[in-house]
Order: structure tokens, then sequence, then C-alpha cells
């Protein structure tokens, strides 16, 4: 008996179009997950660039959004001792301050992907970005091109 092995690749183009919406959500779960944490600091003058940007969608350029991929997945879920009742993770968030550039990242998991924004400031030194790599070893970088 042979066993067939179908391996099926897809790949996603990002446009012009999506990597805005891309950042327009993450900009605007970043302000609301910055709310929720700090409150009325979310009204920053340091902020008004992203409000103005995931609110109206207007700008000469893309906002770099960030992109890694995570090292396992992260959907799993973990059944209760009696078995009457199951905690599932699809996907999880988190605010940090990156104190070399003293600039807000915002990142958002889900399966084995991650994105993020960092939301107070447009442009940010590359360098600074890529070396960023977390407790879990998943390294990110900046996606992103002018219009």
């Amino acid at each position: 008996m042979a066993v067939i092995k179908i391996t099926i690749a897809i790949n996603i183009v990002l446009t012009t179009k999506k990597l805005i919406q891309i950042g327009r959500f993450l900009g605007k779960m970043a302000l609301e997950f910055y709310y929720k944490e700090f409150g009325e600091k979310v009204y920053n003058k340091e902020f008004d660039a992203i409000r103005n940007y995931v609110r109206y969608g207007t700008t000469n350029e893309i906002w770099p959004i960030l992109y890694g991929s995570l090292s396992e997945s992260l959907h799993y879920y973990q059944p209760d001792n009696n078995q009457t009742s199951e905690s599932r993770t699809i996907y999880r968030y988190g605010l940090f301050l990156i104190t070399a550039i003293n600039a807000h990242m915002f990142l958002f998991d889900i399966g084995k992907e991650r994105f993020g924004i960092i939301f107070d400031m447009k442009f940010p030194p590359p360098d600074i970005v890529d070396t960023l790599i977390d407790i879990e070893n998943n390294n990110i970088h900046f996606l992103w091109y002018p219009l």
C-alpha cells in the first residue's frame, strides 16, 4: 500500500490597500489597549498621527507594520481536571516600550503569525526594530513600502 503525501502552499500577496487596512487595524487595537492600560494618556499629542491614520486612513505613505513568524503555533487548548470545560488560546497581544528609542510597540499574535506596529513613531530606526527578538526567540521585521 502506497502512502501519498500532498502538500499545498498558498502565497498571499499583500497589496498596498491590504497593508493600509492591516496597519489601521493594528493601530486601532494598539490605541484601544493603550487606553485600557493607561487611560487618558492615549490622547497625548504623541499619538495624534496614528489616531488620524486609523480614523481616516489619510497618509502619504503606509504606516510601517511589523511581521514575524512564531516558532510554535499559538493555538492550543487545555481541558480542566474534570473534563467539563476547556480553555483555548487563539490569539494574544501585548504593549511594549522600546527603551532604546522611547517608542511604544503593540504586538498581536494569531496562529503562527506575529503582527505589530510602533504606534507613536512612524519611522523608527530599522536597525533597532530588526534586533527585536522576544523570549521565545521570535524575530520581527518591517513590512512596508511607499505608495
